[in-house]
């Protein structure tokens, strides 16, 4: 049986304007659906697509971000966003529509540094 990789999904993109969103959501659940040891980390401004309520069909795009509720489905747990970015943005963890937890600049090291794959997206 092969071996489980660690894989890193990075999202450094706002949640419209480009597909990078989708793509990245697509790629946690076909990779969680195979068994994969995933982790989800949003930094810079990849942290807007994790805000509540949004509304994206006001400007006739779909909601994707609806989809993060499926994370729990396929034991996607491991969400973290960088505390850096969401202070210089003046949001907190509850302005996020999932629960994540919080990393330093160090733990963002840490975490890719533990990792196989590291998408960015």
């Amino acid at each position: 049986m092969p071996k489980t990789k660690k894989i890193l999904i990075v999202n450094r993109q706002p949640p419209h304007g480009t597909l990078a969103m989708k793509e990245g959501i697509d790629i946690a659940l076909i990779n969680s659906a195979f068994g994969q040891s995933l982790s989800i980390l949003f930094l810079e401004d990849g942290i807007y697509q994790l805000l509540k309520n949004q509304n994206p069909q006001s400007i006739t795009i779909k909601d994707h971000a609806a989809t993060f509720s499926a994370f729990e489905l396929y034991d996607i747990n491991s969400i973290y966003v960088d505390d850096h970015a969401l202070k210089d943005r003046a949001l907190s963890k509850t302005d996020l529509s999932i629960a994540a937890q919080g990393l330093s600049p160090a733990g963002i090291c840490q975490l890719m540094e533990d990792q196989d794959i590291i998408l960015n997206c």
